[in-house]
């Protein structure tokens, strides 16, 4: 996340890098390695599609942005004495999906509401068993999207009647809105009006906004929980190519090895994927991080997932995994060499 491409080509030369104008910045390699952050499928972090109108309205900036700059005032407010009940994005927004489970609204009964609680906890649940177990199969939970569709306007409106708005309203809050100093261009005042009515719908529209991405309950569990459902949506991608075998993001922190059953493991074929998370926070405990290596000969690509030791000396390996990607009996079609035709030779190289 924001290092710059020059950087990333520098360190790692067969590196290819895509931009794209809605933030979703991906590195890849020829060889099926798709590297990115991971924030691009979450609720509140991913970039929210620009509009025309004002300076604010033009910008990319997500919901959690917001959350950001109350956590820094707060922190300039109060001071740092209880850091442990400052806001966090990802606490708050749990807390609200817990509040909207016990919710009852004009006189109807909760049952909707905690069920639409429960189904998102239930897939939640699944994810970070795969996550734990290493090995992902398709969920069996069946996650009711009737259901989902049917209360996401109301709980879009929670988020920020309930929500957002009412933590504005705290004594250390600005009253007339964040202080932007100019940033991306938005002059201040910027009003906490303005501010919920741009992100008023962001649950209920999602899709419409972020086509292409994971379902809108999804996204919850990317931001705060797991991102193998994103994983999913990265290896069905129809016109990426090669076909992604290879998957590393962060965002979530937890570090985490997976891989789905292997096709055929009497015969010792591997599985057809592999995801990995690179981990934790780098200030807090011994750093994680992924290392690949390929074997061009054999096509034989090993990822190992690996932390320091308390001395800051690597290599501690945690797991390890491997994949097909090229070479002798490779299913992966490799791109075949440009040779000039017999007795012609282009006049640029005399």
């Amino acid at each position: 996340m924001l290092v710059k491409q020059t950087t990333m080509e520098t360190i790692f030369p067969n590196i290819v890098y895509t931009h794209c104008r809605d933030g979703h910045d991906v590195y890849k390699t020829r060889d099926g390695i798709w590297s990115e952050h991971g924030h691009w499928y979450g609720i509140g972090n991913a970039p929210h599609p620009a509009s025309t109108g004002t300076p604010f309205g033009q910008t990319p900036l997500p919901m959690g942005f917001f959350f950001s700059r109350l956590s820094a005032q707060e922190v300039w407010i109060k001071g740092t004495e209880d850091l442990d009940s400052l806001l966090v994005f990802a606490e708050i927004f749990k807390g609200w999906l817990e509040e909207f489970g016990g919710h009852d609204q004009d006189g109807r009964t909760g049952i909707p509401y905690s069920k639409f609680r429960d189904r998102i906890a239930g897939a939640r649940d699944e994810f970070l068993k795969a996550e734990k177990a290493g090995l992902f199969n398709r969920l069996s939970s069946k996650v009711d999207k009737r259901l989902i569709d049917s209360l996401a306007r109301d709980f879009s409106a929670w988020i920020i009647e309930h929500g957002f708005d009412s933590i504005t309203r705290n004594t250390w809050c600005p009253p007339d809105g964040p202080t932007m100093d100019g940033l991306e261009n938005i002059k201040d005042p910027l009003s906490w009006r303005a501010v919920e009515d741009r992100y008023e719908w962001m649950f209920a529209d999602w899709k419409t906004n972020h086509p292409g991405n994971v379902e809108n309950w999804e996204a919850i569990i990317c931001d705060f929980w797991s991102l193998l459902p994103a994983v999913g949506i990265i290896l069905s991608k129809p016109k990426v190519q090669p076909v992604p075998k290879i998957v590393i993001m962060g965002h979530t922190h937890e570090k985490c090895l997976v891989q789905p059953p292997s096709p055929s493991p009497a015969e010792g074929q591997p599985a057809d994927w592999v995801y990995i998370n690179a981990g934790a926070w780098i200030d807090d405990k011994p750093c994680t991080y992924v290392e690949t290596e390929y074997d061009k000969g054999s096509g034989k690509h090993t990822c190992w997932l690996k932390k320091f030791n308390e001395n800051g000396d690597p290599e501690e390996v945690l797991k390890e995994a491997y994949v097909i990607v090229g070479g002798k009996g490779s299913r992966t079609r490799r791109p075949r060499p440009v040779v000039a035709a017999p007795r012609w030779r282009d006049p640029r190289l005399v």
